[in-house]
């Protein structure tokens, strides 16, 4: 029940099918946890008229996987694939696929101005809270998505949320079936707690060594060391590339074929008001020009200032925001004239000039540092380019590792036999270089007889890895881990004697005894006192766990639970339960009642997405999709 209040808006399909594509653009730097798409000519799935690809699948997969990790930055990619979140994406794409062909069929659709409109207002391709084309290339290219791809995407999303809002929003839950779960929430239970500690049932005497020995061939899983690696790595970068140094040729050159940066160039600030029809924007602008504060008659309008200032533009930018008309419009007019209307895709366009700002150019003498650093910065990428091409030309000619490491005068560096974190077991003190962190997922990945690979460490260095040694899983051996399953073991014990002493006290409580003689005739901590309003504990990040067996019980009951890393076992004893009066908290059942709603409203949405799913008809390859979560899941995958 705490669980069931403590939901939000938590239907994922539902979630995912309002912003499939702007999920790319919740984080930034989504990476690909995956290793990028392999082949990416398979179908998962065909819905109606289209196919899903597992190359989408992927793409989505990465998307979702760094939204995830904006609340758990240590999620598994592997573990994620293997999760039910799998099975909900391929939900995501079938459904939304689905949707926004039925949307079509139907009639409904979204105008390209509805999509500038939605590209118009994404944070991400904001500055200072205005659209920035700039800024919407460059979020483009670490998505790796085109502008076409990100315009159909939000064009099939403007058409799912037109489907799927007023399906959702005529969900309502009376507040009569509102109110006992209401109420239930400020149920109150009081109760008593006590500990049975395994500490105390330790033997003094330590086991025989026949006794360790027979633990550990009974427990050997709880002692296997996973599968390590002995890695070997040489790390190389700008340093080996050697590039060279720009010539004064080299900077004239370059002078000269970009000479259009280093002249002057106009740049503009611009307020602007757009207005459905030429007659009103001609009004506007005859009102303006007799004197009327332009912000005023924005304001009248309902636009603030700052939706009307538009800032500093070049007259590119601003052609491509809103249209080349506009542009020369705006960039003819004095400085503090008003245009005359234009008109575009979003309506008729009023532009003040509030400022003309120059900027001078720059002679070759002026630019030569500059244009100097630039070449160095290329010179320095070409080399580098050329160095891992060599690299890799060698490994594929058959050129091993320490050939490679030689000719081109690396540092080897080589692992001690560490698990897929980084880590050594055989010793613990160890700490791992910086660098290895970059390099595990694919050290892990190659076989033991596969060629080296170059790896990008994306900070503008390099490392060459191979596998130097593989040691399968196995449990550690005896004589090294003796001192740690000694202890295991006399743990076990104490605590197969604590659960014993627990067991009788339990049964001395439930024939009448008072839980605190009980204990004490036991020589046992004090019984505590616990309880409290489920309501509270609603509002806790951890409940305890005999807290929470408390709101499971029947009054008057007494159960036993597991204390947590062995350390012994609880008595819970539930004396009271307190019922709630929602009569004292009106809000509560408003709330109570509008999240049920908001729940139904999402069950309601679920149910259409998938009748129109039906309607427009779907089929999956079950073995397409098992074959692409195995390989992304890291399983071998099974002979066919």
């Amino acid at each position: 029940m705490i669980t069931f209040f403590r939901r939000t808006l938590s239907n994922p399909i539902i979630l995912g099918l309002l912003g499939l594509v702007l999920i790319a653009f919740i984080v930034t730097g989504v990476g690909d946890p995956f290793g990028g798409p392999v082949g990416g000519g398979s179908n998962v799935a065909r819905v109606g008229k289209a196919n899903i690809s597992d190359l989408t699948v992927r793409r989505q997969l990465d998307r979702n996987l760094a939204v995830a990790r904006q609340d758990n930055p240590q999620i598994d990619a592997q573990s994620f694939v293997r999760s039910p979140e799998f099975d909900m994406l391929i939900d995501q794409l079938v459904f939304g696929e689905a949707m926004e062909q039925w949307g079509e069929k139907i009639g409904i659709t979204a105008s390209p101005r509805m999509v500038d409109g939605e590209i118009a207002s994404i944070q991400a391709f904001q500055l200072a809270g205005k659209f920035d084309q700039t800024t919407y290339e460059a979020a483009l290219a670490r998505q790796k998505m085109t502008d076409r791809e990100l315009r159909d995407g939000l064009h099939g999303d403007i058409i799912r949320r037109q489907l799927l809002v007023p399906v959702s929003a005529a969900a309502y839950v009376p507040k009569a079936l509102a109110r006992p779960y209401a109420a239930l929430l400020l149920e109150e239970r009081q109760g008593s707690i006590g500990l049975v500690p395994s500490a105390l049932f330790v033997d003094k005497a330590p086991p025989t060594d026949a006794d360790v020995e027979a633990y550990y061939r009974a427990n050997t899983a709880r002692y296997r060391i996973p599968e390590r690696r002995v890695l070997r790595y040489a790390l190389f970068g700008p340093a080996q590339a050697r590039a060279a140094e720009p010539s004064a040729a080299d900077i004239q050159k370059y002078y000269a074929a970009n000479r259009a940066n280093y002249a002057g160039a106009e740049t503009r600030k611009l307020s602007q008001i757009v207005l459905p029809s030429q007659q009103e924007a001609q009004a506007l602008v005859k009102r303006a020009r007799a004197g009327e504060g332009f912000e005023k008659i924005a304001s009248e309008r309902g636009f603030s200032a700052s939706d009307i200032a538009l800032g500093e533009q070049t007259k590119t930018a601003f052609s491509s925001a809103t249209a080349p008309a506009v542009a020369d419009a705006a960039f003819a007019a004095a400085k503090g004239g008003v245009t005359d209307p234009v008109q575009s895709d979003f309506g008729w366009h009023i532009v003040r000039v509030d400022d003309v700002l120059t900027r001078a150019g720059k002679s070759l003498a002026e630019a030569s540092a500059e244009i100097a650093e630039t070449l160095r910065k290329q010179k320095r990428e070409e080399a580098m380019a050329d160095l891992v091409a060599r690299i890799e030309d060698g490994i594929a000619e058959g050129k091993s590792f320490a050939d490679t490491v030689t000719a081109e005068k690396l540092t080897m560096v080589t692992t001690p036999a560490i698990v897929a974190n980084g880590r050594t077991p055989d010793d613990p003190a160890w700490q791992a270089p910086a660098e290895l962190a970059a390099l595990l997922k694919p050290g892990f990945e190659l076989g033991a007889e596969d060629d080296p690979v170059v790896e990008d460490l994306h900070d503008g260095n390099y490392a060459l890895l191979q596998v130097g040694q593989v040691i399968a899983a196995a449990p550690a051996p005896l004589a090294r881990i003796k001192q740690m399953v000694t202890l295991d073991l006399m743990r076990s014990r104490a605590s197969e004697k604590a659960a014993k002493a627990a067991a009788d006290i339990l049964a001395k409580i439930k024939a009448g005894m008072p839980m605190a003689k009980a204990f004490a005739d036991a020589k046992m901590p004090p019984v505590q006192s616990a309880g409290g309003k489920r309501m509270d504990l609603a509002r806790q990040q951890q409940v305890p766990p005999p807290l929470a067996m408390m709101f499971t019980m029947a009054e008057g009951s007494a159960r036993r639970l597991t204390a947590p890393n062995d350390q012994g076992f609880f008595i819970v004893r539930l004396d009271k339960v307190i019922q709630g009066d929602i009569a004292k908290e009106p809000g509560l059942l408003t709330a109570t009642q509008a999240q049920f709603s908001r729940l139904l409203g999402e069950e309601y949405a679920t149910q259409f997405a998938r009748a129109v799913a039906r309607d427009i008809g779907v089929k999956r390859d079950d073995k397409a999709i098992k074959r692409l979560r195995d390989e992304l899941g890291g399983a071998t995958p099974a002979a066919e």
